[in-house]
C-alpha cells in the first residue's frame, strides 16, 4: 500500500563538505475460549431484542458510473476518498472511474482499507433502516460484490433491550494484514463487548479471536502477518488500558503480553523484525515509558522510563532520538536537548546540537531530521545520524518511481527526469501537488486541487478529478 506523499530528495553534506546521496522519501479482551471451528454466518443471529424480520442490504447512494471505460477485469486498481467523502476506484491508467456504492460509515476516521493481494477492499457502511448500525462490507472488484455483509453491533443501540455495552467501539479502521490475506475487525457481534474478528480472503471464511468481558481497542498487525497485538480497555472515557494481548491469525492463541502500570493508552513506534516491536505510553502529559516488547518470549524491556516528546526511531539500528521533558519524574539528570538511545544500549547520548526539534527519521538517507534550516543555508535543514553527527540536508521535491528510472520534480512546474537527472518532460499549468506513481511505473497520478493522470509512452495529461484534493488512497488488487 503506498502512501500520498512528495518526496524529499536529500543530498547529504557535512557542514563544509559536498557528497551526493541518493533521492529520498519525505514527507481486550481476556483469554478466549479454543475456536476451532470456522465462524461462518455473514451476519450475526437477531437477539431476541430485534424486531425486524430480515436485515437488508445497505441502501446504495449510487450506481457505477457508465463512462466511456469500465474497470479492468484485473488490478491494479487505485481507491481514494475525497473531500466530500466519496469512495472512487480507477484502473491503474486512470480509466473506468466509479463511485463506490455505498455509503460510508459517517463516525470512523478511516473506513477503507484496501487488499494488497486479493481484489478486494473492505469499507464500514451503514444501515439506515437499523438506526444507522456500522456494516463491514468486503467488496471484490471489478463488479463490486459484496462477498460479506458483517453487522458490527448485533443489535440497534437505540433498542432499549439491546444488550450492547455502550462501551462498545467499532469504530477503529479495518485493517488487512501485510500479506494482503488477512482483514482484522472489531464488532459487538456475539456479545455485549467487542472482540477482534478475522476474516480470510483465501476462503471467504470469518472467525472470532478474542473473547471477555472489557473492550478492544486500538490494534495493529506484526509484519510477518501472524499476530494482531491489541490493547484491552475497560473504559473509553479516560481511555484506561488494562492490558495488552497478541491474537495469532495462524493458531488458536491470544497471548497476555503486559499490563501497563499507568493503565494509559499504547502507542506504536515501530517493529524491530516480526517478533519484536517498540511501544510508548501517550497521556494528557505527552509520551513517556518506551519499551521493548517481544511477543515470542514474553520479555518486556524498559528503554526510558520519563516524560518526552513524541519519539522517532531507525528500525534499522533500533535507535531512538527523544527529546525529555525536563523535570518530570526520572528526567532530573537531562539538560534540554535532544538524546539518543537504543535497544542495545539504553544509555541516553545528547546530540551535540542547541536547536530543539525532530520532525522525524528519514530511512533511505539515513537521518533523524528536524525542521530548523543550517545557519548558512537557508536551502538546506539540520539532520543528524544514528550515532549523533549533525550534517546539513539540501532540498529538493521529488518522487521516484517504484522502478528507480524516473522522477518528478517540481520546479514551477512538474518536471520528469529519467535515471540520469536529465529532463524528459515538463507539464504546465498542474500547479503543485502530491505524486502517486504506479506500481508497475508506466505513469503517475497527480493530485493537485485536480487529479491528474499522466502516462510516461505518450505523456497525455489526463485530467479524473476536479475541485477536491484527495484525502486518503490506496492500491489494491496487485
Amino acid at each position: 500500500m503506498l502512501g500520498a506523499f512528495f518526496l524529499l530528495s536529500l543530498l547529504a553534506v557535512g557542514c563544509s563538505n559536498s557528497s551526493d546521496i541518493s533521492t529520498v522519501s519525505i514527507n481486550a479482551p481476556t483469554m478466549p475460549p479454543e475456536w476451532t471451528a470456522t465462524y461462518s454466518p455473514t451476519i450475526p443471529s437477531p437477539t431476541t431484542t430485534y424486531t425486524a424480520t430480515s436485515q437488508p442490504s445497505p441502501t446504495a447512494t449510487s450506481s457505477p458510473n457508465e463512462e466511456e471505460s469500465e474497470l479492468y477485469p484485473d488490478g491494479p486498481w487505485l481507491l481514494y476518498v475525497n473531500e466530500i467523502e466519496e469512495a472512487i476506484v480507477v484502473n491503474h491508467d486512470g480509466t473506468g472511474r466509479t463511485i463506490v456504492p455505498y455509503t460510508i460509515y459517517p463516525y470512523i476516521h478511516s473506513a477503507f482499507d484496501a487488499s494488497g493481494s486479493f481484489p478486494l477492499f473492505a469499507v464500514v457502511s451503514t444501515d439506515a433502516i437499523f438506526d444507522n448500525v456500522p456494516v463491514l462490507l468486503i467488496i471484490s472488484l471489478p463488479d463490486f460484490e459484496i462477498l460479506q455483509e458483517i453487522y458490527l453491533y448485533s443489535c440497534p443501540m437505540n433498542d432499549p433491550g439491546c444488550v450492547v455495552d455502550d462501551q462498545a467501539d467499532v469504530f477503529f479502521q479495518p485493517k488487512w494484514s501485510p500479506n494482503g490475506r488477512y482483514l482484522a475487525f472489531l464488532g459487538a457481534i456475539e456479545g455485549p463487548s467487542t472482540d477482534i474478528y478475522l476474516y480470510d480472503a483465501s476462503n471467504n471464511s470469518i472467525r472470532r479471536l478474542t473473547s471477555g468481558s472489557n473492550q478492544v481497542g486500538e490494534f495493529f498487525w506484526s509484519p510477518d502477518s501472524k499476530w494482531i497485538v491489541h490493547e484491552e480497555v475497560s473504559n473509553f472515557s479516560g481511555w484506561i488500558v488494562e492490558a495488552v494481548w497478541a491474537a495469532s491469525s495462524v493458531h488458536d492463541e491470544v497471548r497476555w503480553l503486559y499490563s501497563p502500570a499507568s493503565k494509559q493508552g499504547q502507542g506504536l513506534l515501530g517493529w524491530l523484525d516480526d517478533d519484536r516491536y517498540v511501544v510508548y505510553e501517550h497521556g494528557y502529559e505527552g509520551e513517556s515509558n518506551l519499551r521493548l516488547i517481544s511477543i515470542r518470549s514474553g520479555i518486556v524491556s524498559t528503554l526510558f522510563p520519563g516524560l518526552i516528546h513524541e519519539p522517532f526511531m531507525d528500525p534499522e539500528s533500533g535507535t531512538i532520538a527523544i527529546i525529555p521533558v525536563v523535570g518530570a519524574p526520572y528526567n532530573d539528570n537531562y539538560e534540554t536537548g535532544i538524546y539518543l538511545i537504543s535497544v542495545r544500549n539504553t544509555t541516553p547520548r545528547r546530540v551535540d546540537i542547541d536547536d530543539i526539534n525532530i520532525d522525524g527519521w528519514n530511512a533511505e538517507v539515513g537521518y533523524f531530521l528536524m525542521s530548523t534550516y543550517c545557519p548558512d543555508n537557508s536551502d538546506r535543514l539540520l539532520g543528524f545520524t544514528p550515532d549523533g553527527t549533525v550534517e546539513c540536508v539540501s532540498i529538493s521535491y521529488a518522487s521516484t518511481s517504484p522502478d528507480d528510472q524516473w522522477t518528478v520534480t517540481y520546479e514551477g512546474e512538474i518536471q520528469l527526469l529519467d535515471s540520469n537527472d536529465n529532463l524528459i518532460r515538463t507539464f504546465e499549468g498542474l500547479g503543485y501537488g502530491a505524486v502517486i506513481w504506479r506500481p508497475d511505473s508506466e505513469g503517475f497520478f497527480v493530485n493537485t486541487r485536480n487529479l491528474y493522470y499522466i502516462d510516461l509512452f505518450e505523456f497525455d495529461v489526463v485530467q479524473i478529478d476536479e475541485d477536491g484534493s484527495i484525502t486518503q488512497f490506496m492500491w489494491f488488487g496487485k
